[in-house]
């Protein structure tokens, strides 16, 4: 599985939002979920697209969630108290 994520603009002119750049992604492969958001920035409408998918082969880039690199978290000792703006709660990185 992989994943791509769009992020569209509301365009007056189409009248919508323009999905002609995922369509065009999506011409040669299978999707397999797609997750929307809508938000505004700036006063104008956007849409986030989260896309899972397989290429034209089938083949997963992780397949069964094996093979992933390791996570590198190092910047975490870069934090302090003065460098955070609020305290996030246990667990959540």
């Amino acid at each position: 599985m992989q994943v791509k994520i769009f992020t569209l603009a509301f365009n007056e002119a189409f009248g919508g939002f323009d999905d002609t750049e995922v369509r065009a992604f999506l011409a040669d492969k299978r999707s397999l979920s797609i997750h929307d958001h809508a938000f505004v920035h700036r006063g104008l409408p956007h849409m986030s697209l989260v896309v899972t998918y397989e290429g034209d082969s089938g083949e997963s880039s992780v397949p069964n969630g094996k093979n992933r690199a390791k996570r590198d978290d190092s910047w975490r000792e870069l934090l302090t108290a003065e460098t955070m703006p609020y305290q996030l709660p246990a667990g959540l990185f």
